[in-house]
């Protein structure tokens, strides 16, 4: 009677963005000298699986190109016909990859410089905004709202990044640039008194 060999594996890495590529490495074990490992059967979850007649093949590379959470198994057979199989539920995690986007005019006025940022991210779940004001907020030019307003207080060039996640696994960020234009008031005469008290006697343009 032999014994039943022992089915391990150790991933790379257990969440991440796709399309993600894993990295199992194989860690079964037999317990007699006698007996080898000639079988291997590796099923990824995601309907990919592979088979290997390497005695111990060290490591087997699977992409995941979905998002979705995971089962990943091993299957391994001794020279003997002795079989046994480990299940490692939820093992692998992934997240599709955002992208970050936003549209904001290129340029205010000072007069009316409350800003409307509309985000056009795709794949987002949360979003981190820094406006790039922070010298003159106190640090408090920053939201977490998906579609914020933001009110500048001088002229000058702001650039506000944009930050969104996915899960809090897959990061992307844009940066775009906004002219705080100041406001100036120019007063045109449309009058003149030629009366000869020296007071707008004359009109030239």
């Amino acid at each position: 009677v032999h014994p039943l060999p022992v089915a391990a594996l150790m991933p790379d890495y257990t969440f991440g963005c796709t399309p993600l590529c894993v990295t199992f490495t194989n860690a079964s074990t037999i317990s007699l000298p006698t007996d080898t490992i000639n079988q291997y059967h590796w099923t990824f979850g995601d309907l990919g699986t592979a088979d290997s007649s390497v005695v111990n093949p060290g490591a087997v590379i699977h992409c995941y190109n979905t998002q979705g959470v995971f089962d990943v198994s091993l299957t391994v057979m001794t020279n003997f016909g002795c079989s046994s199989t480990t299940v490692y539920n939820n093992l692998i995690q992934t997240a599709a990859q955002p992208t970050a986007a936003f549209t904001a005019p290129s340029a205010v006025s000072l007069a009316d410089a409350t800003v409307i940022f509309d985000d056009q991210s795709i794949n987002a779940t949360s979003w981190f905004w820094n406006f790039g004001d922070s010298l003159l907020s106190g640090g408090k030019d920053t939201s977490h709202l998906q579609n914020p307003r933001y009110t500048y207080t001088e002229p000058g060039t702001y650039c506000t990044k944009l930050t969104v996640s996915n899960q809090n696994i897959c990061f992307s960020n844009i940066t775009l640039c906004i002219d705080v234009e100041a406001e100036y008031a120019l007063w045109i005469p449309n009058a003149f008194t030629p009366n000869g008290d020296n007071d707008n006697d004359e009109f030239r343009s």
